[in-house]
């Protein structure tokens, strides 16, 4: 199977959720009611991006159903000497419920390259193959799809900071930065974020909201061990506050940076610009057929 490099948007899903207060109210019917606990500083920063972000319609389970993502995209591939930069033009196509379907759709200037899932099966097509992913010789490649959806997910769930908020995680101020996005400088309140589950693996995140309106101007994930990386995500946004999507501010720009553990600096890995028409799309109609395997022409 032709071997490309595949776009790298690794957004994490993070929750929140304020911990009740301490200790356990007496049954003494005189008492008087319990006192809500007091929201932290960095609880606050999150309530206001979030109000700032808007979009307060779909902020419930369940409430955005699908999701199109159109991209022109620059990606660097380091396995290469000098790294190699490629142009690609990518499409995503996520359906949430009753069944999860997905189609990913990148075209560089000499390759065109499908994959997809039907909800019960995995294929793939580009310009030599046409073909049903089954079989342990193609576990690897419905292991890349399944990341794929992963990715998409994480996608949605950033563009609605709403989904910040869970259970078991703590969020902590830490010190002021400021994150220059293009040719602007953007003074940023800075939170971390660490999941308190025992079990849990999520690495800690770190989130920088703009001083002035709470928008998320960064987000880093950040490595513990060998063989991890830092992946680091600047979103940049028009201009104008009131260009928002179904009331949603969305960035036009996102760039991903990843550093290795160990190594001095970051390098950028992708850069990915939105699509004037149709870059950011959900709750639309989208056709059964986009996620079925594609009949190759003259077949």
């Amino acid at each position: 199977m032709c071997r490309m490099p595949i776009l790298m948007l690794k957004f994490l899903v993070i929750s929140f959720l304020l911990l009740a207060g301490r200790g356990v109210q007496a049954e003494d019917p005189s008492d008087p009611a319990p006192v809500p606990p007091v929201a932290t500083k960095a609880v606050k920063l999150i309530d206001r991006a979030i109000q700032f972000q808007g979009g307060h319609n779909f902020l419930k389970p369940g409430a955005v159903k699908n999701l199109t993502v159109r991209m022109n995209c620059h990606v660097w591939n380091y396995n290469t000497q000098p790294p190699e930069r490629m142009s690609i033009e990518v499409s995503r196509f996520l359906q949430f419920g009753p069944k999860v379907l997905f189609r990913s759709e990148w075209k560089t200037a000499v390759d065109h390259i499908i994959r997809g899932f039907d909800g019960k099966r995995y294929w793939y097509m580009d310009n030599e193959l046409n073909r049903f992913l089954l079989g342990d010789d193609f576990k690897t490649d419905r292991a890349e799809i399944d990341e794929t959806i992963a990715e998409t997910r994480y996608l949605l769930r950033l563009f609605f900071l709403a989904n910040l908020k869970g259970d078991r995680v703590q969020f902590e101020v830490e010190r002021e930065e400021t994150i220059k996005v293009g040719r602007v400088d953007f003074p940023c309140d800075v939170i971390r974020r660490d999941n308190r589950k025992q079990d849990s693996t999520e690495p800690t995140l770190m989130l920088w909201l703009a001083r002035d309106d709470g928008r998320l101007v960064k987000a880093s994930a950040l490595a513990t061990r060998a063989g991890q990386k830092t992946l680091s995500f600047v979103f940049q946004y028009l201009a104008a506050p009131h260009d928002r999507i179904e009331g949603v501010l969305l960035p036009f720009r996102i760039e991903v940076y990843e550093q290795p553990f160990g190594a001095p600096k970051n390098r950028i890995s992708l850069k990915a610009t939105f699509l004037d028409e149709g870059g950011i799309e959900f709750n639309t109609e989208l056709d059964p057929k986009i996620f079925r395997k594609p009949a190759r022409s003259g077949n």
